[in-house]
């Protein structure tokens, strides 16, 4: 029962919620969509949005529920699990994946108008490229400093303890 109720959305995580509850809109436009227009490429295409709206919406839900657990007496949240666990390293802002967005949008308008637009569009995507691996690139090697840091005080501290 605690599994159906998790996977229904009343014991899941909020977003596994807003999945759900954007599947069922996308459903209730689905079917308002076909009986005004009878149309049925945009009404599939609202089922399949609806569809995999849902399917993320369940496997949030699986993912964040601890029914498991729960049902066993044992502890209800696992630091590991990334839905349950919001501390961790937050990116910094920055508009690189925009860049990138745009002036791939921008480059792929060569297929239709000529190179004109590549060369535009491979200025913006190169520098938000570049920029959003520099910055991933540190925000790793600041984590692993971390992790690494960490690591080695537990191993100081079971060293102290053995002696």
């Amino acid at each position: 029962m605690r599994r159906l109720l998790a996977l229904v959305g009343v014991r899941s995580p909020v977003e596994a919620r807003v999945f759900q509850g954007i599947a069922a809109l996308a459903a209730v436009v689905a079917g308002v969509y076909w009986f005004v227009s009878y149309e049925p490429a945009g009404t599939l295409l609202l089922i399949g949005f609806a569809v995999a709206s849902g399917i993320i919406g369940l496997l949030l839900a699986s993912a964040g529920s601890d029914w498991r657990e729960s049902a066993a007496g044992l502890r209800t949240r696992d630091p590991e699990r990334p839905l349950l666990d919001e501390r961790g390293r937050i990116p910094s802002p920055t508009l690189a994946p925009f860049a990138v967005g745009v002036g791939a949008a921008v480059a792929l308008l060569s297929l239709v108008f000529g190179p004109a637009p590549l060369l535009v569009g491979v200025l913006p995507f190169a520098w938000g490229a570049a920029d959003w691996l520099r910055r991933a690139s540190a925000e790793l090697e600041a984590q692993e400093s971390r992790t690494g840091a960490s690591t080695e005080s537990v191993g100081r501290r079971d060293a102290s303890l053995t002696r």
